[in-house]
């Protein structure tokens, strides 16, 4: 995988799964399985060879594309719209 591409697809799978689970409620799980498929992101680029800095990149990719899948798919779905308030 080349660049910054495998950790952003897989916050992105990452978020999406998490999005549509049961566990949703679980952001610390979420956390942690981003900060592993950061972590698999800088080793398999060959980016812990040259500096563990690039965790501080890699990692945070992940985690905030997963995040950001959280936050907006429940949001886009009609499945978990609100209704409509209506005025009595």
């Amino acid at each position: 995988m080349n660049g910054e591409f495998f950790p952003i697809v897989s916050g992105l799978v990452l978020g999406s799964i998490f999005s549509v689970s049961r566990f949703q409620r679980y952001k610390s799980l979420l956390c942690t399985v981003a900060g592993l498929f950061g972590f698999l992101a800088a080793w398999s680029n060959g980016e812990l060879h040259v500096s563990w800095l690039y965790l501080f990149a890699d990692i945070p990719l992940a985690l905030f594309s997963a995040l950001a899948v959280c936050f907006v798919a429940p949001r886009l779905s009609p499945r978990y719209s609100r209704p409509h308030l209506t005025i009595r």
